[in-house]
């Protein structure tokens, strides 16, 4: 089993579970145990994720929101 000890935050839909961890956004298949990083060329700092409407919502440490479409 994949072990989170630095996740910051977390949130899933549709199947998939979303994770930031060491700064880094993950895309994970919880089925079979598989993580990828997804490429947005961003340091995140997210408190809390949110996902709705095909896309995931990340609210950031200093305040600012950014929406990631996951289509």
């Amino acid at each position: 089993a994949t072990t989170w000890p630095a996740a910051r935050a977390a949130a899933g839909g549709d199947g998939k579970a979303y994770i930031v961890e060491d700064a880094t956004l993950y895309e994970m298949d919880p089925l079979h145990d598989r993580h990828d990083e997804m490429p947005t060329g961003t340091l995140w700092s997210s408190n809390h994720l949110v996902v709705m409407g095909g896309e995931l919502f990340a609210f950031e440490a200093g305040g600012s929101m950014y929406k990631i479409s996951l289509k």
